[in-house]
């Protein structure tokens, strides 16, 4: 605890809900020493309406999976049709040779997962229904065509340099 410079804290038994909203405490003892020392005991306590911190406890675990893993699987194809390499090797891209081109390009190529899993998260939070978490998907897709627009617009400006 900040400021306090001695604390002591003894629980028997420490027990989540499953949506992690409910804490059960037994056998709880606080001490906390400063100026002056106070001791909390109790033989239980609840804690209860935390905020939800992880999965919805609307969607079963096996949904949940599928659910994740249908994101998953939908994204990885559609990256997988818009980023497949050239087919001739003259146009294939050019390895970066500089080590923090080649991070740029890992953490660009990551923007569809990341905003896919910050929705996913907020949809737990908000205990969405399971038809939801489609908005995921849309999500990642339009960050992926975004990509995909921006990295056209890039070649074509970088290429018009070809003629200097």
């Amino acid at each position: 605890m900040p400021g306090v410079p001695s604390v002591n804290l003894v629980m028997q038994t420490l027990v989540f809900s499953d949506d992690l909203r409910r804490v059960q405490i037994t056998g709880f003892d606080l001490t906390a020493r400063r100026a002056l020392t106070v001791r909390l005991k109790a033989s239980s306590a609840r804690i209860a309406g935390l905020a939800p911190w992880t999965r919805s406890a609307r969607l079963t675990p096996l949904a949940r999976c599928v659910t994740l893993l249908a994101l998953g699987l939908g994204l990885a194809t559609l990256a997988a049709l818009c980023w497949r390499p050239a087919s001739s090797p003259t146009a294939a891209l050019v390895q970066p040779k500089k080590a923090w081109l080649r991070w740029v390009r890992f953490a660009v190529g990551g923007l569809p997962g990341l905003c896919t899993a910050i929705v996913v998260i907020t949809l737990d939070q908000e205990q969405s229904s399971a038809l939801a978490y489609g908005a995921a998907l849309a999500v990642g897709m339009v960050v992926l065509l975004a990509l995909l627009a921006a990295r056209a617009r890039v070649t074509k400006m970088f290429s018009s340099f070809s003629a200097f």
